[in-house]
């Protein structure tokens, strides 16, 4: 894995997409604020309301952070589960940040064989539907 930069585009990560992933899962654990980082999601959606910028996490786009912490309430109520406030916030900032690794066409690579006995399990079939829901409202193409 490397990062460079590059005064236009910013920080570039190649290398293994999973790894890549995994190392955006374990740096963000870090960096992101335990404490309060529920309310600031609230906030950061409200903002634009108050023709407020909520600095420094206006890297983030509050349309998408709506919808995904939407449809992550909606995921619970089909599945007749409830996450915590802290697994919920570390869910919608990792699907933010992987949603923007597909937007740069960086995909997983996965193992066909792995693949076909993850699709048997409920857990594929949920998170499965939960990715088909958010590719249609966020008007993207589901890389599969």
């Amino acid at each position: 894995m490397s990062i460079h930069t590059e005064r236009k585009t910013g920080y570039v990560i190649r290398g293994n997409e999973n790894k890549i992933r995994m190392l955006l899962i374990n740096y963000l654990s870090m960096v992101t604020p335990h404490e309060g980082w529920h309310d600031a999601l609230s906030d950061l959606q409200d903002a634009p309301k108050r023709n407020q910028a909520l600095q420094p996490y206006s890297l983030f786009n509050t349309h998408l952070i709506g919808v995904l912490c939407q449809l992550i309430h909606d995921y619970e109520q089909r599945f007749m589960i409830e996450f915590t406030d802290k697994v919920l916030d570390n869910i919608v900032i990792w699907f933010f940040f992987f949603l923007r690794r597909i937007s740069q066409k960086e995909f997983v690579e996965v193992d066909p064989i792995e693949k076909e006995v993850i699709e048997t399990t409920d857990e594929y079939a949920g998170v499965h539907l939960l990715c088909k829901h958010l590719s249609e409202s966020l008007n993207m193409r589901d890389p599969g």
